[in-house]
């Protein structure tokens, strides 16, 4: 299991995440609408001196590939959950949503070619499936995290469990990297 030490980005106010199976880092930014070809490498914190925070202007996409997992990073004003982004991800193939809304929630959900197959809120009791799902994320995450009371700071150990079951080491090392980076402007901008 990853280490909880090595996990500190989790504990940001806001968390956007998605990550795809099976796609380029450059195919994940295409589906967001954003243009690869203007992505500079950059580390976080090159980011945020680059783009500083203006959240009218958009939002920061930081996109990398980890095992056969792709994944993208947002900044600011998350857009991955917006209309069509998450169905295209997944289109073919698997994809994980994960967002921490500041004012409280964590929402995980899994996509497959464009449906829902798990869509559930942590720390919130609710049924299980009455078929696992592939990846089995609902009861993964209730058995990794079921000691932590809703609301709980626990955030280490949720990605403990997400980098377990996927593979995926989203660790400070790998989230504070160089990684292709984008602003993608806001279409009302």
């Amino acid at each position: 299991m990853i280490s909880s030490e090595n996990l500190s980005w989790t504990y940001d106010e806001l968390v956007c995440l998605n990550l795809v199976r099976g796609k380029t880092p450059g195919g994940v930014l295409r589906h967001y609408a954003a243009a690869p070809s203007q992505a500079w490498i950059m580390t976080r914190q090159q980011a945020d001196r680059e783009f500083g925070h203006h959240p009218d202007s958009g939002t920061v996409l930081r996109a990398g590939l980890a095992g056969s997992w792709s994944f993208c990073l947002e900044n600011w004003e998350p857009v991955g959950f917006g209309p069509g982004i998450l169905e295209r991800l997944s289109s073919g193939t698997d994809a994980i949503h994960y967002l921490r809304n500041p004012q409280g929630g964590d929402l995980v959900e899994h996509l497959r070619d464009g449906d829902i197959v798990q869509s559930f809120e942590l720390g919130v009791p609710g049924p299980l499936p009455r078929q696992a799902a592939p990846l089995g994320l609902a009861e993964a995450f209730r058995r990794g995290v079921s000691t932590r009371p809703y609301g709980d700071d626990g955030y280490d150990e949720i990605w403990a469990v997400l980098s377990d079951l996927t593979g995926v080491p989203l660790d400070d090392g790998l989230v504070n990297g160089p990684l292709p980076t984008v602003l993608r402007r806001n279409p009302h901008v």
